[in-house]
Order: structure tokens, then C-alpha cells, then sequence
């Protein structure tokens, strides 16, 4: 077998390009995986652009200690986790330097990068989201947060015979706190959007939980449901498959459990997605 490369782990293996690509967006200039180790790190070192320069050393030390993690300790991660642990890091150096968290490729495009936005004043935001696994298993997952992005409780749970008991719980432990804050719902499927704005036809399988949710939203100062894309419900999207690794029933999180750290940040300090990451 050969020996891997110190290029293949930094840039050429499949991991490191999804990582690089979640940095500089889908459409990267294709001459950035081409170059030889020396000039490419010189080329991207060696620029005027100095947001550049901490983004690109920040990746590749990421890329590098995600590698080590894997080998030693056998502990995997995806590109998402990484790109989300690099933004996060910009962060908390933008705060003590002149360097300001934007790469040099970032494009002002709302269609071609997405990301989430906080609500208003005086708002909560509920991102839902469900999974499915080998079209048998099925759950839900979703993350309350307020207008400064911080976390306030999220729920994953699988979806059977209980789904709507689970709906009476997570209602009552939202109604208890905040029963006057104005809840907007986003969720990244139009189907649901639609159900929950316009009804349920009675015939449709959900038509019983649809129903439920609809009269605790009653409930609430005010609710509102909205679609959005998929890159701006990563975090509800996370929590949903974690509830396909139960047994039964669903789980409360009163706090962040420590792999939804980096995610937050990336949403709290609107980190734009690709289209299609």
C-alpha cells in the first residue's frame, strides 16, 4: 500500500476537497487542486489578502488534526463538523486581530449561499427537522433559539404510536417559558410548511399530528410557519438523526450537547452554505 501524501491529506483526499469547497464555495476555481505542494501553499500564503492567509493556515491545521484524530484515536468526524470548528476559530481570531471572519471567494449571492438568521426582538426560533433510515426507521429533531442565536433547548426523538404524546410534551415545556414571545417554525420541508399554514387533508396519515400541533399553536401569542433551505436547518437536520440511534421515545436537551458546539457558532456568526453543501 502507499504511503498517503502530506497533499492528499491537506487537499486532494475526497475529505479535505469537501472541506476546502465548504470554505471557498461549490465553485471553486479548479486550478486551486492542481498546483504542487510548495507552490500551491506559497501561492495561497503569499497574498494580499490576509482574511485569506488565517482562513488557509486555520484549514489546513483543522485538516491536519482531523487526520491525526482518525488515525490515533479512531475518532471520525464529517467535512460539516470541520468547516463549522474553522469558521468558529476565525471568529475568535477576528475578535483579537484585524482580521475580519470572510474568505476571498465569498460571494455576496443569497441564491447561491444560504445560511440561518436569528429571529426579531422579542422572537423564538424553532428549527424542525426528520430523518429516515432504510425506510423503516423514522424521527424528528428540532432546536429552539432567540434573536441572539443562543441556545435555549432542543428535542430528537423517533417518530411512531408516541409522536403525537411527544408533541404534548414539547408544547407544554415551551408554553411554560414563553408563552408571549412571538415562535416562528422553519422547516425545510414545503410539504409540512404547507400543512401546518393552509391544513392537513383528513385522508393524509399525519393528519392527527398535524391537528395537534395546530391547536397548541393556538396557544401562543403568535406562530408562524416557514420554509427554508436546507443549509440554514443544519442543526435541526442533526438533531433529527440523532434520533434515529434510540431505542424508543425522544430526549430534552436543556443544554448543547458539545458535538452541536461548532454548528452553533457557524449559525450565531452567519456563516453562508453553498447551495447544495
Amino acid at each position: 500500500m502507499d504511503r498517503e501524501t502530506t497533499l492528499h491529506v491537506l487537499r486532494d483526499c475526497t475529505f479535505a476537497r469537501e472541506v476546502w469547497r465548504g470554505i471557498m464555495g461549490q465553485d471553486v476555481d479548479q486550478n486551486f487542486f492542481n498546483s504542487q505542494l510548495t507552490i500551491w501553499l506559497k501561492s495561497n500564503l503569499d497574498t494580499s489578502a490576509p482574511n485569506w492567509i488565517h482562513e488557509f493556515a486555520l484549514t489546513l491545521d483543522s485538516l491536519w488534526k482531523n487526520r491525526n484524530n482518525f488515525t490515533f484515536c479512531q475518532i471520525v468526524t464529517n467535512p460539516l463538523q470541520v468547516v463549522c470548528e474553522i469558521k468558529g476559530r476565525m471568529h475568535v481570531l477576528s475578535s483579537t486581530t484585524f482580521c475580519k471572519p470572510r474568505t476571498l471567494y465569498e460571494k455576496d449571492n443569497p441564491k447561491s449561499h444560504i445560511r440561518w438568521t436569528p429571529p426579531p426582538s422579542n422572537s423564538l426560533k424553532l428549527n424542525c427537522d426528520g430523518a429516515v433510515a432504510d425506510n423503516v426507521r423514522a424521527s424528528c429533531g428540532g432546536i429552539l433559539r432567540d434573536n441572539n442565536g443562543d441556545f435555549i433547548l432542543a428535542f430528537s426523538g423517533l417518530i411512531g404510536n408516541c409522536s403525537v404524546l411527544q408533541v404534548e410534551i414539547m408544547g407544554h415545556l415551551i408554553k411554560d417559558k414563553f408563552l408571549s414571545y412571538h415562535i416562528i417554525i422553519e422547516s425545510d420541508s414545503v410539504l409540512a410548511t404547507e400543512f401546518l399554514n393552509k391544513g392537513c387533508p383528513r385522508f393524509h396519515p399525519c393528519y392527527s399530528l398535524i391537528n395537534q400541533i395546530v391547536r397548541m399553536a393556538g396557544g401562543f401569542y403568535e406562530v408562524e410557519c416557514v420554509h427554508i433551505f436546507r443549509e440554514a436547518n443544519q442543526v435541526a437536520d442533526k438533531f433529527a438523526k440523532l434520533g434515529l440511534s434510540f431505542i424508543e421515545g425522544f430526549q430534552c436537551f436543556n443544554t448543547p450537547p458539545n458535538w452541536a458546539h461548532f454548528l452553533l457558532l457557524a449559525d450565531k456568526f452567519a456563516f453562508c452554505f453553498p447551495r447544495g453543501f
